[in-house]
């Protein structure tokens, strides 16, 4: 690779390019000096501020809450202490809002994520990047009723757990749309959005997102329902697998920090990379 690519994030999807043969592979990186003062946005003119730092965290502890409540019973984790004994929990980072709200780059969150993502002699790695997805869907029933459908699919319990429905009066709503597209809805048996992530959280401690798809495009093809994927960018999410230390990290409240590995620990941290 000659040029630095914009971040972590491109540099992995280029690498993973090799070695997909199955044989050995390697990747070579050839920089160049000056791009470092363009791309580097830490550590040169686009340096973050305190004030982006907390807004991106704070919709990290926001998302991290959400996931956690989302745990269910039966899975017996004590959700009243603050170290829960959690390994892996996914969540989505909206990132059009979340550049938004922080008023700074994408590429800058992505650098961002990424120093949490090592271990130094600060904290260990905190989380895991696991890349872009589609994470705002909508399904429409074709042939039941979403109740119905849960008692034989998990993936459709999950929804009704999680997803918002968007024709309310039933049958015969109207969710908007051409004459076509409410005609379409009349007929149907409901109409959800929902966000992929948060679904396959609910649908257990082991599942993930593309098994969400995969049984979405299931019941697609078996004619269940209408599946639509949001691919613009309001639809589209980081998504973050923490780790223990990140979950524990993120669930703190200020009044429980101390100088060790606090949250105002780690963007000190950061703010000198």
């Amino acid at each position: 690779h000659l040029c630095l690519p914009p971040s972590p994030e491109h540099y992995l999807q280029e690498i993973g390019r090799a070695g997909r043969d199955g044989r050995p592979a390697k990747a070579i990186a050839l920089p160049l000096v000056d791009e470092f003062i363009s791309r580097h946005s830490l550590a040169h003119s686009d340096r973050l501020s305190n004030s982006q730092l907390s807004t991106v965290f704070l919709t990290l502890q926001h998302l991290v809450d959400e996931a956690v409540d989302d745990i269910p019973l039966e899975a017996g984790v004590d959700l009243t202490c603050n170290e829960t004994n959690i390994d892996n929990l996914h969540v989505a980072i909206p990132v059009a809002r979340t550049v938004d709200a922080s008023d700074c780059k994408e590429e800058s969150i992505e650098t961002m994520l990424s120093l949490l993502e090592e271990e130094n002699s600060s904290h260990s790695s905190l989380l895991s990047v696991e890349g872009y997805l589609p994470d705002a869907a909508t399904i429409t029933l074709k042939r039941c009723a979403l109740e119905k459908l849960g008692k034989v699919e998990e993936v459709a319990r999950s929804i009704e757990k999680c997803g918002t429905r968007l024709d309310q009066s039933g049958p015969q709503g109207d969710v908007g749309g051409t004459a076509l597209e409410k005609g379409f809805y009349a007929y149907s048996f409901g109409t959800y959005k929902f966000s992929v992530v948060r679904c396959a959280r609910c649908m257990g401690p082991t599942s993930e997102p593309r098994h969400v798809y995969a049984a979405l495009r299931r019941l697609q093809d078996r004619g269940e329902l209408e599946l639509s994927l949001d691919v613009t960018a309001s639809g589209r999410a980081l998504h973050i697998r923490l780790k223990k230390d990140g979950i524990h990290l993120f669930r703190r409240r200020p009044s429980d920090y101390s100088d060790g590995g606090s949250i105002e620990g780690v963007k000190t941290m950061m703010s000198k990379q």
